[in-house]
């Protein structure tokens, strides 16, 4: 069922004391239904694991920096127009919905990419639903989205470049949006690298756009700031990114406190450049940070040459 504004506005006037709603909280309700300004946001998952939007979901606690939970995001920041797993919208209507013509937010909307995009027979290989009773492949829909796209977000490695969806083989020729697009889209794009990428990295992007803030990029289109300027095992200001750097070296999994240089450890590689150091996953177990405090060493996931061809030594 389709409903506007007004007419929410209308049904909830008629039907306050069904709800017992009394009349300041109807006037409060209405005075923001009334100023409500969401941005529009379409959520394309193309070659992936979903495991990016896993990670968005898991914003449930309100970040340092400000980044609302997912649930002031969903509610107060965006309408989340289109998102195959997290619509309860469904066939046509679910393709409406991604539709900016017929949702009237052409130029006003973020696309936002998850997965890479199968190229081979002109991307057959991963289709998102149905377009004029024809097959809508990510391909298409990446394409003809951004086009009247605001902004661009790849989420996760996989969208970035390429990761684990175009490892080995890659025999349906999957690629990057970047590398689908062109360059005539790179001012458009923000890369935001991570198998998955950590949720408030996710958050704070959205805002800053939503917001208006220039969001200032390094040379592989991720934002300075949520990605360090240095590779991970580098100093920072004579403070080593990682916190294991230095410390006694271990050979065995499961080891926290150890440095795992000796185990291949991809803290070295020079686009592993995350902030994984500064932002914790979960809870904040005894100061343990992310992978470090798991007893495991860093594997390179924000890198572009993630998945390496051999991750353990």
């Amino acid at each position: 069922m389709k409903i506007s504004r007004r007419d929410f506005i209308k049904w909830m006037t008629a039907s306050a004391t069904v709800l017992g709603m009394g009349k300041v909280q109807l006037e409060q309700a209405t005075h923001v239904l009334a100023n409500m300004d969401y941005t529009p946001v379409i959520w394309i998952q193309a070659a992936g694991c979903s495991g990016c939007t896993i990670s968005f979901l898991n914003m449930v606690e309100k970040d340092s920096d400000g980044v609302p939970t997912v649930d002031k995001m969903l509610t107060e920041h965006i309408d989340l127009k289109y998102h195959s797993t997290l619509m309860a919208a469904a066939a046509k209507d679910a393709m409406e919905q991604a539709n900016p013509e017929v949702q009237m937010i052409k130029n006003n909307y973020i696309l936002i990419v998850e997965g890479a995009i199968p190229t081979a027979q002109e991307g057959i290989h991963c289709i998102i639903g149905e377009k004029n009773h024809q097959p809508w492949t990510a391909l298409q829909a990446v394409r003809e989205l951004a086009a009247d796209a605001k902004h661009i977000i790849a989420i996760g490695t996989c969208a970035a470049f390429r990761g684990v969806a175009g490892a080995g083989s890659n025999s349906t020729a999957v690629r990057s949006v970047e590398e689908v697009l062109g360059s005539g889209y790179k001012s458009k794009i923000v890369n935001l690298p991570g198998c998955p990428v950590h949720p408030y990295i996710i958050g704070e992007t959205i805002i800053k756009l939503i917001a208006g803030i220039p969001v200032t990029k390094d040379s592989k289109n991720r934002p300075l700031g949520l990605y360090s300027e240095k590779k991970l095992h580098d100093k920072v200001n004579d403070i080593n990114n990682c916190p294991l750097k230095g410390l006694s070296k271990t050979s065995k999994l499961g080891v926290c406190g150890n440095c795992f240089d000796n185990m291949g450890c991809k803290g070295k590689d020079d686009e592993t450049r995350s902030t994984c150091y500064t932002r914790y996953w979960g809870i904040d177990w005894n100061n343990r940070k992310g992978c470090f405090g798991t007893g495991n060493m860093c594997i390179g996931c924000s890198s572009s040459n993630f998945p390496f061809s051999k991750i353990y030594n």
